[in-house]
Order: structure tokens, then C-alpha cells, then sequence
């Protein structure tokens, strides 16, 4: 049995290699790499493959060599004919540290979606047996695919197998272009985050009145309907849970199919860590229809939340949360608007979203929040009183306190205690935000002598 050789990791695996060091490679298609065998006598279908040089060296992939797979046609292309054998020289027995297979992927539009299936002793060699399916992010640039080794179809694990042999399957729509694809970099992993993929911060991850904001959390946003579209427009109802100025419009086209989506592609991976496991969507849905918002991971697996508005409720905007704890992270997200309307009802319609926000709160946001989940509105009675090296924050209904210098650092952050927090500080002015028992701040600025 294989076992983890972190020098074999180091010798072969040419990026990330102090991050990834732990990585079991199974195939990285450098010059005199052995360990795996490609395809062998397995190939068929009318598609070429061959190991060429990498054609976009960057920062997620700058190995010299890749896998190349390309239709020799361009005639009516085989949507069940890519396949990738990888036969392994020793197996390699599925743990947790073993748990996650990623291989780094470089595609055409064309090529939607890969699945794998682990083959071994005591494993079902069934070739249409896979488990889960993935793609890269975008077409055309590296971004690693990443499969649950321990969750397969009906219930199926790898764990504990020994796996001599990976069967890698690549679907593709039916269509004219020729179907080119490279592939590089497959590892066996503890973890399920792509390589390489920035990590975004939880907090607010769209604002559209902060495009700057917006845009570096979410790369793109599209639709699956050449008739839907979308555009950033102003807010077409400013009222006390939304006063912004502009936000996001989905329009929908009459009975279009119900995957016609908006589709949110992220800039990266948002990390669903506790206690940051609350979605929040800022959503206007004029007539009140229910929608559903769906959830990727990076394996694919989907948190599926259908919504359901007050269909009597006076339309407007309403902050929708959404417990995505179940994902350890999310780099997808599409919204189906009107979709589940009884045949022959499912109606044209424009739809606004603005707000996306991942906090730690599982409560709507209200009347008094602004875009950012902060609640605006301060509550009376606070006093700040000066002592020599510090300064005191009292209310009867204070909960906590934070100070900040002008230049916006943390200087304390305190619990209160019968009411006060007492702060040692040397001279300067501050900033306090003072936290009442229901969750309201109120904001004071100080000199503390």
C-alpha cells in the first residue's frame, strides 16, 4: 500500500508546494515522472491526447507539463466519449487524510463538468459509477476540480478501499467546437479547498453601491437564458431595511424552464467557518413569488434553500438568511426567481437582489440596518467618563464595548460588567461603539486626557 511521501509531494508537485506539502501526487506529467500509467489500452471514441507544455503558466499552475485531451473533429461531438484512465503502479488505501481528489483543469466552454470513479479491490468497477462531478470556475484558466472521495452514489465510500485506479469521465454538450482540455496536478488531499483560490473574508461579499467590493468578491454574475439578463440599476424602492442607492435586477422572461437562473460566480472560495455559517440576501420580489437560491462547494455539494415570501405582505425588501453550514466553503451561487409557479402562471418578471452578506447572525436584518448588517440605530443614555489613563463607557443596558484610534485600529474590545466597561488608554482620541442587550450601537467619539 501507498503510503504519504511528503518528499514525493515536494520533488514533482512544481506550486504551492509549501501549502500543499502534505498532498498525495498521483500524476503530474512531468518529464521521467512515474508512479501511474496513462490509459494504457483503454482509449477509444475519436479524440486525441497527448503531454504538452503547460500554454498558461501562472500563479495557480506553473508546471512546465500538462495532460492534453482534444476532439479530432469538430462534427458532432461525443458527450460520453472523454475519458481519462489513470492506472497507479501501487494502490493507495482511501483515509481521511486521502479523502479528496483534485485535479487541476484547464477547459473549453464546451467541457461542463468531470466525474471520477475510484476502481480497486472490493470496489464497484461499474465505469458510469462516479462520484460527484466539478469543473473549474471559468473557461480557460487553471482551477482545481475537487471530489468527495467518501461520498459517492447511494451511499457509496472509497474509505478504506485501496484504489489502483482512477476513471475520470468528462462531460461535454453537444455542440460544433472543437473540444480542447488540459489537466495537470491530480493529488489526494485532507481537504476539499481548491488550490490556489483566494480565501474571501466574511462580512459583506456584494454591495452595488461598492462595485469595487462587489467585484472582488464575485468575479462575474450571468444567466443560463439568452432571454434573461441582468443589470445594475438604481434601487426602484428605497424604503428602511434598503436605502440604497443602486442595486442588482434579474429579469426573467415568460415560462422560461426553472434552472434559467442568475448565476453569482465567486472570485475565489468563501470559507463557511463557525460561527460565520449566515447567509444573508437582500431580495425585492415584486410579486412576492417564492424563489430558491442554491449553494456550491467546491465538490459540489449544494445547499438547496427554496423561499417562500408573505405572499400577503406588503412587497418590498426583505433580508433573507439562509444557514450554509452544511458547505465548508462556496464558490457558486445561483437564484432561480418565479420558477416554482403552477404551469402556465410562471410569468415575465424583474427581480432585485442587492446586499449579500456571511456573518455570524441568524436574524433578518430590520428596520435600522444598513447594506453592511450594522444596526444604525443608537440607543440613549450612554456616558463616557474620563479617569486619569483611561476611560469608563456606562449604561444600564450596556453589553459591550470596543475602542478605536482615529485611525481605525482596535484599541479595546470588552464585555461589560454591571453596566460599564473600564478602559486603560493612554492619551489620545478615540472612537467607542457601545452595544446595548438588544443588539443596537451607538457611536461616540472621546479624548482621553
Amino acid at each position: 500500500m501507498r503510503t504519504i511521501f511528503t518528499s514525493l509531494a515536494i520533488l514533482f508537485a512544481s506550486f504551492f508546494v509549501s501549502a500543499y506539502a502534505a498532498d498525495v501526487l498521483i500524476a503530474g506529467f512531468e518529464d521521467g515522472e512515474t508512479g501511474y500509467t496513462i490509459n494504457g489500452e483503454r482509449w477509444w471514441r475519436d479524440y486525441d491526447f497527448e503531454i504538452v507544455d503547460n500554454p498558461d503558466m501562472n500563479g495557480i499552475n506553473n508546471s512546465s507539463k500538462c495532460f492534453k485531451i482534444q476532439t479530432q473533429t469538430a462534427e458532432n461531438p461525443d458527450r460520453w466519449g472523454y475519458w481519462l484512465w489513470i492506472d497507479l503502479d501501487e494502490p493507495i488505501e482511501i483515509t481521511q487524510e486521502t479523502r479528496y481528489l483534485k485535479i487541476m483543469g484547464n477547459r473549453t466552454p464546451n467541457i461542463v463538468q468531470l466525474s471520477v470513479a475510484p476502481l480497486g479491490p472490493g470496489m464497484d468497477t461499474d465505469e458510469n459509477t462516479y462520484f460527484g462531478y466539478s469543473k473549474p470556475r471559468l473557461a480557460g484558466v487553471w482551477g482545481d476540480m475537487v471530489f468527495d472521495l467518501f461520498r459517492g452514489p447511494d451511499g457509496r465510500s472509497a474509505e478504506g478501499h485501496e484504489v489502483s485506479a482512477f476513471l475520470i469521465f468528462l462531460g461535454t454538450w453537444h455542440g460544433t467546437d472543437v473540444e480542447v482540455s488540459y489537466y495537470d496536478n491530480i493529488v489526494l488531499s485532507n481537504n476539499d479547498l481548491p488550490r490556489g483560490e483566494p480565501r474571501i473574508a466574511p462580512g459583506i461579499l456584494a454591495d452595488f453601491d461598492d462595485l469595487d467590493l462587489t467585484f472582488k468578491n464575485f468575479v462575474d454574475f450571468g444567466t443560463q437564458s439568452e432571454e434573461s439578463y441582468y443589470e445594475i440599476t438604481e434601487n426602484p424602492l428605497k424604503d428602511e431595511i434598503n436605502s440604497s442607492e443602486n442595486c442588482l435586477m434579474y429579469y426573467k422572461p415568460e415560462n422560461t424552464a426553472n434552472w434559467h437562473s442568475l448565476m453569482c460566480y465567486v472570485n475565489g472560495i468563501i470559507p463557511v467557518e463557525y460561527p460565520n455559517i449566515y447567509f444573508h440576501l437582500l431580495a425585492y420580489i415584486p410579486d412576492n413569488e417564492p424563489f430558491t437560491v442554491i449553494f456550491n462547494s467546491p465538490t459540489s455539494r449544494e445547499v438547496h434553500q427554496d423561499i417562500y415570501p408573505d405572499e400577503w405582505a406588503e412587497a418590498g425588501w426583505y433580508d433573507y438568511v439562509i444557514d450554509v453550514s452544511d458547505l465548508s466553503a462556496i464558490n457558486q451561487i445561483a437564484i432561480r426567481f418565479n420558477s416554482q409557479a403552477p404551469d402556465g402562471e410562471n410569468q415575465a418578471g424583474s427581480y432585485f437582489i442587492n446586499s449579500f452578506l456571511l456573518n455570524d447572525d441568524p436574524n433578518p436584518r430590520e428596520a435600522g440596518w444598513n447594506t453592511s448588517g450594522i444596526k444604525l440605530t443608537k440607543f440613549d443614555g450612554v456616558q463616557i467618563l474620563n479617569w486619569k489613563g483611561g476611560l469608563s463607557i456606562v449604561s444600564p443596558d450596556l453589553k459591550a464595548a470596543s475602542v478605536y484610534t482615529v485611525t481605525g485600529q482596535l484599541a479595546a474590545k470588552q464585555a461589560a460588567s454591571g453596566g460599564s466597561v473600564n478602559v486603560t488608554l493612554p492619551a489620545g482620541i478615540y472612537v467607542i461603539k457601545a452595544e446595548n442587550k438588544a443588539g443596537f450601537v451607538s457611536t461616540h467619539k472621546h479624548v482621553v486626557f
